[in-house]
């Protein structure tokens, strides 16, 4: 008899495992087992699966492999399925912040479960966030929820919710060139901010309840002064205020020193300076250090503008425009005094003439063409040689300089007599000393006439008929020229002081018949006339060089000008 193997079928079950795990241990059943057999009658069969942890969803053969015979088998092998599911995945939604007004940030999320050293690149589709804030949402915490997904390998199995905190926006207002000058009521400035403000209402919010302040005024002093800035708080806002320091500026003062005119050889005038620009109450005074007005013309400047200038002074509450001015010199006036009688001369006399300008220029003279008399000089003076009788016009004139005008004419009859009829003439001599004393002299004849004054008086002036010739004292001797006429002579004597130092000044006193003349003053000096006694019997400011006084006849006066004190007797 004949026995032939029996057929066995070894059959792999179907199982399953998740993406990711290691392929679990295969199982399979025999079919076809006789005679109480076991598998151990395949003792070398193996189970394998081409699916390993790598492996993605999806499904893969088991496969059982061994001999296909034994003794008493013929073996027959049937694969079983392996399925690999997707493995789960763990969504957390991170937490997160942003600043009130701001769009939302990109939402990030952890995720847990990516296995064989998976990322987020493997998915296919992400998760999908979100909430309920936007950027016009207030300040506080909004709930992040996230869903969706796709992945090949996975299975979106969890999703747990984040937070976005929305916190207070930085808001900073800045106030700068907070500025005003000195005397100013109120400072200006300019304002602006950093930071995000939703929109104008909300940012007109917070500027109409700006709080400025500071501990000035108007009257405060050019300088530095803190200020307090601040204003009103937010739910939605981290608002901060910051200022500079009120900066008070010094004010424009203008200071004009206006023009001025004066004649040639007189001082100048004193300027006055003009003053535009200031406020509380303030004065020239009120400034530390005052403006002066300069100029570099003196009294001997000659004619021309010349210009006042304002050297710069830096007072503390102003800053000066300062505006110069001109001083106009023009040319002075002048005037010939010649108060000489000619209408009584004897032929065969010289005389001296005698005039003089206020201007202290050489005069000049001419005659008409004349069979009477000529001119001549001698020892720079200009005299009349009588060598005829008769009358003649005789011209006294001064043509001025760049600086002087010229002056009016003086022009005299001259009457000369014959030699025989000489006559006799009365000199009338009066000083501060002697009173009055009268003399008769002869016709041609001149007078020696010594002077000599009393202890702590000086010699001050001496005229003769109207003209100074104290220059022609020889010693303390005046020798008239030859009398042709009746003569005056008149003799003025100044006070010495002893304990004072000697006054220099251009000051000289003489006398006219009933008149005392004061020369050489400065316009605006103060001329006093005492009566003999002491008392003030006039006072005056003069108003050009020279300044006269009617008198009585006969009266001893002293005269105050200059810083000087001179006794005249009439």
């Amino acid at each position: 008899m004949h026995v032939t193997r029996a057929d066995l079928t070894v059959v792999a079950l179907d199982t399953t495992k998740v993406y990711g795990e290691k392929n679990p241990a295969f199982a399979v059943s025999y079919m076809g087992l006789r005679n109480s057999d076991t598998e151990a009658v395949l003792p070398n069969m193996t189970v394998k699966s081409t699916a390993d942890v790598q492996s993605g969803v999806g499904t893969y053969h088991i496969v059982p492999e061994g001999p296909f015979e034994t003794d008493n088998y013929r073996v027959f092998y049937q694969q079983g399925a392996l399925s690999v599911l997707p493995a789960p995945l763990t969504v957390q939604v991170k937490d997160t912040s942003r600043y009130y007004g701001v769009a939302n940030p990109a939402f990030e999320a952890v995720y847990s479960g990516f296995r064989n050293g998976d990322s987020i690149d493997v998915l296919l589709n992400r998760p999908t966030f979100s909430t309920m804030a936007n950027d016009t949402s207030w300040v506080g915490d909004s709930v992040v929820t996230v869903s969706g997904g796709r992945a090949d390998n996975y299975h979106f199995d969890t999703y747990l919710p984040g937070t976005l905190m929305i916190k207070k926006a930085p808001l900073t207002f800045y106030l700068e060139d907070v500025e005003m000058e000195y005397g100013d009521k109120t400072f200006s400035y300019s304002t602006y901010y950093d930071g995000y403000c939703d929109n104008k209402d909300s940012l007109y919010y917070f500027v109409r309840r700006f709080a400025i302040e500071t501990e000035t005024d108007s009257t405060s002093k050019p300088g530095t002064y803190p200020v307090m800035f601040s204003g009103p708080s937010s739910s939605n806002y981290d608002v901060n205020y910051e200022s500079e320091d009120l900066t008070i500026y010094t004010r424009i003062l203008k200071v004009k020193a206006g023009s001025y005119t004066r004649q040639y050889g007189f001082p100048n005038p004193e300027f006055v300076l003009a003053y535009e620009g200031f406020v509380n109450n303030d004065t020239p005074d009120s400034l530390e250090i005052q403006p002066v007005a300069v100029c570099t013309a003196t009294d001997t400047s000659g004619v021309g503008e010349y210009s006042v200038e304002i050297p710069a002074v830096f007072p503390t509450c102003y800053r000066l425009f300062r505006y110069n001015g001109t001083l106009t010199i023009t040319p002075l006036e002048q005037s010939i005094i010649w108060e000489q009688a000619l209408d009584s001369l004897i032929q065969g006399q010289q005389v001296f003439l005698s005039a003089a300008t206020t201007a202290a220029l050489p005069v000049s003279f001419s005659l008409e063409p004349n069979n009477v008399a000529r001119l001549y000089k001698a020892n720079g003076q200009t005299y009349l040689d009588c060598f005829g009788h008769g009358q003649v016009l005789l011209k006294a004139f001064q043509g001025g300089n760049d600086n002087v005008f010229s002056a009016p004419n003086n022009t005299k009859v001259i009457n000369v007599l014959p030699l025989q009829t000489a006559k006799s003439y009365t000199l009338t001599i009066q000083s501060g000393e002697g009173g009055v004393t009268k003399q008769a002299v002869d016709s041609g004849s001149q007078v020696r006439i010594g002077i000599e004054p009393s202890l702590g008086w000086v010699v001050h002036t001496v005229s003769f008929n109207g003209v100074e010739v104290t220059d022609s004292l020889v010693g303390s001797v005046f020798i008239t020229p030859p009398m042709m006429s009746g003569g005056l002579l008149s003799i003025t004597f100044e006070l010495i002081n002893q304990a004072v130092e000697m006054v220099v000044s251009p000051v000289k006193v003489y006398t006219r018949p009933s008149e005392i003349v004061v020369y050489g003053l400065t316009p605006g000096e103060t001329v006093e006339l005492y009566g003999i006694n002491g008392t003030v019997e006039r006072k005056v400011l003069a108003e050009r060089n020279e300044q006269s006084f009617s008198v009585r006849p006969g009266a001893a006066y002293l005269v105050r000008a200059g810083g000087k004190t001179v006794k005249v007797v009439l």
